[in-house]
């Protein structure tokens, strides 16, 4: 499995899947969320990284995410991007 695979993969098992399909997420919610899923899909597995890095686990983005997220019922979304940032490393990039 390439890098860019196995970055998509944990992010769609993770968060991306579990918010779209869930019954209890508001259409909004789940539109933002299918809408960065498309669009990472077409960056490389460097472009992913340095998207969650600058922009998913931004503070400001992270507690807007966070809190919507809370209140639709989803409460790990810290300790996921905790396990993103401590596994998907450019060391692991380059590895």
């Amino acid at each position: 499995m390439n890098k860019k695979q196995e970055l998509l993969d944990f992010l769609q098992k993770e968060l991306f899947y579990p918010v779209i399909h869930s019954p209890y997420v508001s259409p909004e919610l789940k539109y933002d969320f299918i809408t960065i899923l498309d669009t990472i899909k077409n960056f490389s597995a460097e472009g992913i990284l340095l998207y969650f890095w600058n922009m998913m686990a931004n503070d400001e983005v992270q507690m807007i995410f966070s809190n919507r997220l809370m209140d639709e019922g989803f409460y790990n979304y810290s300790e996921l991007l905790d396990t993103f940032k401590n596994h998907f490393t450019y060391e692991w990039l380059l590895s």
